[in-house]
């Protein structure tokens, strides 16, 4: 019935928050203060999976936001970028060579 969780930032304030989810789907109210033998008892069965799976924890200044933005970007849009990229760098290298031969032909 009960539901430890962790929302790191940017939108989360990166502290541990227990919620009754039968009594309280929404989550609202944080029982941390009112049962804290519970919270320290699923927090440390957490603990010991983390370190049993061995859990990374996210490196410094990680942002999930972000992280979901690029890979759904990776995923939907792969081949087209990659068509994209291939594409600007063949522009690129024409409008090189274009203006490299107009300085040659005007000398």
């Amino acid at each position: 019935d009960y539901k430890l969780l962790k929302i790191r930032g940017p939108v989360g304030d990166d502290t541990w928050h227990l919620h009754n989810i039968v009594r309280d789907p929404g989550e609202t109210r944080d029982l941390k203060a009112e049962d804290p033998a519970r919270f320290q008892a699923m927090l440390s069965l957490y603990e010991r999976f983390e370190q049993e799976n061995g859990v990374l924890q996210p490196p410094e200044g990680y942002n999930h936001i972000r992280q979901v933005a690029l890979n759904t970007l990776h995923d939907r849009f792969r081949g087209e970028l990659l068509v994209v990229i291939v594409l600007a760098i063949v522009l690129l290298l024409f409008v090189l060579f274009s203006r490299h031969n107009r300085k040659g032909v005007s000398k």
